[in-house]
């Protein structure tokens, strides 16, 4: 992956319009959002629970929460970022 990153694209293949951007960013912000539903789901469906369950299924939902993000950033870096 990393001799990949180092080879040059061919002469004006790094031309990339709005719309190629836009697709992009969204893209990225959804990954985004999606990892956000983890903790607002374990919150949501605790709240029958004590305080320490709650605390500790919130806590729990942060690590596929940082998981969809950095699938996300990956996604992002690989697809858009590393094209030519």
């Amino acid at each position: 992956m990393l001799a990949a990153a180092t080879t040059q694209c061919p002469p004006g293949s790094t031309d990339k319009n709005g719309l190629f951007w836009a697709v992009a960013f969204t893209v990225l912000g959804l990954f985004l959002l999606l990892g956000l539903v983890a903790p607002a789901a374990a919150i949501r469906f605790t709240r029958a629970r004590k305080t320490v369950a709650r605390v500790l299924w919130t806590l729990a939902a942060c690590v596929p929460m940082l998981a969809v993000w950095l699938l996300g950033l990956f996604v992002f870096g690989r697809v858009f970022i590393m094209s030519c």
